[in-house]
């Protein structure tokens, strides 16, 4: 084994008292000792030679130590990337537990071999010896994370009549605001993030599960004026949401640097806006928001954190129509601007018929949305003149539209297409055709016999 760093005489823990074997294979792995000097002394076995197995030793805050047993922090996190403390200890020990060999480095001089997994988890049952820590933890820990991430905003009256003192009704609206424009930050910040790398199909049930983990909290509240501390945080992701646990960690500060902090006043900060988000990201982020700044019955200020000075709200009126359109300039760009296609992915209540609901509940259950090339509509009924056919397997059109705004409909199963401005007409041509070629038994394919048998396996 290779020597590493300095040698030093002794660790300077003192006596040490094993507390626990916390990771074992065929032996311990992981180890907790304490000192007087220091609570929480991990060591990790990293290596060994013919006589001596040599651990990596560091000594590892409270707080962290607490997330690696309840499993929401890593070993490489507390150990590895604990940026407050960059040394470490390499000590070698015989078979009779003597230490010798003992070193102080820094991690990045360690051997990579000797790094622990990113995903080295702690993965049994917290030790009773811990109950009492733990308990101590559950009635705090999660609160006081929650306080530390906040963000912290305060509005009052700019009239005087009832000093500083803000309405039941304000401060009501001020919080839905709050928490409609964080909560869809929450969906487009995470879409943006992984939206690339998770499959459609995955989306909505993991956007489900994060919102329920991650709905805004109140942590802090002063009156007077209206002061509140909102913060977002999980502390025990369930198994399949854990992947994304850096990002859940992150997510308010995202909402601070990208909504909170903004110079509304500043074109370059709102350009900054305007190329990271689209248009319908903005109108669920910013409009709530912006409805608070621009309240012209009301003082809003905001802090990054408790202690930090705080900034004065205000707008532009010519940077926020940027931000949010007036719903004329949209209308217009309606008529004269390339047609899209999207996939969208809506939150239904009950067994409503997704026919059936209004624009107003799609708006509102409206998950996730965006543009594609082209997209897959399937066919359950093929209805033409007085020929109808009920499919067990749905024939598939594929529809796209071009720079000229035509549609363009294939039915690539069955050698179809049909180009029209009108999508209806395309479908009805598409649908009309082949129902009239399978009543005439695809007479006018090369192999009408093999068209047939296709048709007949949808019925």
């Amino acid at each position: 084994m290779d020597k590493i760093g300095v040698n030093i005489d002794n660790l300077p823990f003192g006596k040490l008292e094993r507390v626990e074997d916390l990771i074992s294979y065929e032996g311990p792995v992981l180890t907790h000792y304490r000192s007087r000097e220091s609570e929480y002394i991990l060591f990790y076995w990293v290596d060994f030679g013919q006589h001596l197995n040599r651990w990596l030793v560091k000594s590892v805050p409270e707080k962290a130590f607490v997330e690696f047993l309840k499993k929401k922090l890593s070993l490489n996190d507390i150990v590895i990337d604990d940026s407050s403390n960059v040394f470490c200890f390499l000590v070698d020990i015989d078979s009779n537990q003597n230490m010798r060999n003992i070193s102080l480095c820094r991690q990045d001089q360690l051997d990579p071999d000797y790094l622990p997994e990113q995903q080295l988890y702690f993965s049994s049952a917290i030790p009773s010896v811990y109950d009492s820590l733990i308990e101590e933890y559950s009635d705090n820990f999660y609160v006081e994370t929650l306080r530390e991430n906040a963000v912290y905003m305060k509005i009052e009256p700019v009239s005087k009549v009832f000093g500083t003192t803000v309405s039941i009704l304000d401060a009501s609206k001020f919080l839905k605001n709050i928490s409609n424009s964080l909560t869809s930050f929450i969906e487009f910040d995470f879409i943006r993030e992984y939206g690339s790398a998770i499959s459609f199909d995955r989306v909505e049930n993991i956007l489900k599960g994060l919102k329920k983990e991650l709905s805004p909290r109140l942590v802090y509240s002063q009156y007077g004026s209206f002061e509140v501390g909102i913060s977002t945080y999980s502390i025990t992701l369930p198994e399949n949401q854990r992947a994304y646990r850096d990002w859940v960690r992150l997510v308010i500060d995202n909402y601070k640097r990208d909504v909170v902090s903004v110079n509304y006043n500043s074109k370059s900060e709102v350009d900054y806006i305007l190329d990271k988000f689209d248009e319908n990201a903005r109108n669920s982020i910013y409009k709530p928001f912006l409805e608070i700044v621009n309240n012209k019955s009301l003082k809003f200020e905001a802090r990054s954190s408790f202690n930090s000075k705080p900034i004065k709200l205000t707008s532009s009126l010519d940077q926020v129509e940027r931000i949010l359109p007036p719903k004329k300039e949209l209308q217009i760009e309606a008529k004269t601007e390339k047609r899209k296609l999207y996939n969208m992915v809506i939150e239904v209540k009950g067994d409503n018929d997704i026919s059936k609901i209004r624009k107003r509940e799609i708006d509102d259950g409206l998950l996730f949305s965006h543009s594609v090339e082209e997209v897959e509509l399937p066919l359950h009924t093929l209805k033409h003149e007085d020929k109808i056919y009920q499919l067990s397997i749905p024939v598939i059109v594929n529809l796209k539209i071009d720079e000229n705004n035509t549609y363009e409909g294939r039915i690539d199963e069955f050698g179809l297409t049909f180009n029209h401005k009108d999508k209806e007409t395309v479908l009805q041509n598409l649908i009309g055709t082949l129902v009239n070629d399978a009543a005439n038994g695809f007479s006018s394919k090369e192999n009408p016999e093999q068209y047939m048998a296709s048709f007949n396996e949808h019925l």
